[in-house]
């Protein structure tokens, strides 16, 4: 599935993975790579009792919600079904969504928690110098000495930039620090500033 666009960065939020909202210090994990699918939104309950729906958007790009979209639902891409967005407005920061074919609350209530899946094919384009997190899971990365720290594990969305996890290392994503980043070969090279690796 957020291109963070600070610095170095990343994406619209990933494929396949457990979801937590991105709000300050709140982390998740990326569960698998990137499968030809990733998340816009999850959906956290119900908004009043005419069938809206309240989605937490999981995307840089909130204006992917809209009427008419078609999406898959579910709590795995596997298991999903399709979706079709009939109305939207926005309350609050989160999307007060009503699905075509969903009524009442109960109706809501059965989505409570469902990821909302688009294939690949729709990711946005990506400025130079931004990623996806899923491209970025497992990277490679290396000191500008060539010494490998290990693979990045995570990536903690937090107020003023993101932070990559590489095994007990915390690298802060930003252009001092990350100089390079080469998907082809699965390397990230760091220029680590005193203390960063103690």
């Amino acid at each position: 599935m957020i291109p963070s666009l600070r610095g170095i960065c990343h994406r619209p939020r990933v494929s396949l993975a457990t979801q937590i909202p991105r709000k300050l210090g709140i982390t998740y994990k990326l569960l698998m790579p990137r499968t030809g699918w990733f998340v816009i939104g999850v959906v956290v309950g119900p908004f009043g009792i005419k069938g809206e729906a309240k989605v937490e958007p999981l995307t840089d790009f909130p204006e992917r919600f809209k009427n008419g979209l078609r999406c898959w639902g579910g709590k795995r891409q596997e298991t999903s079904t399709p979706m079709e967005i009939d109305a939207i407005r926005w309350h609050k920061g989160q999307a007060l969504v009503k699905f075509k074919g969903v009524e009442t609350v109960d109706d809501v209530e059965r989505l409570r928690g469902f990821d909302l899946f688009l294939p690949d094919t729709e990711r946005m384009e990506l400025e130079e110098g931004a990623y996806y997190d899923d491209d970025l899971i497992g990277i490679s990365v290396y000191t500008d000495a060539g010494v490998l720290l290990g693979t990045l594990d995570n990536i903690i969305h937090s107020g003023a930039n993101d932070v990559y996890e590489v095994g007990r290392f915390l690298i802060p994503a930003v252009k001092e620090i990350v100089t390079e980043v080469n998907l082809e070969t699965g390397r990230m090279t760091i220029h680590p500033i005193p203390g960063l690796l103690d």
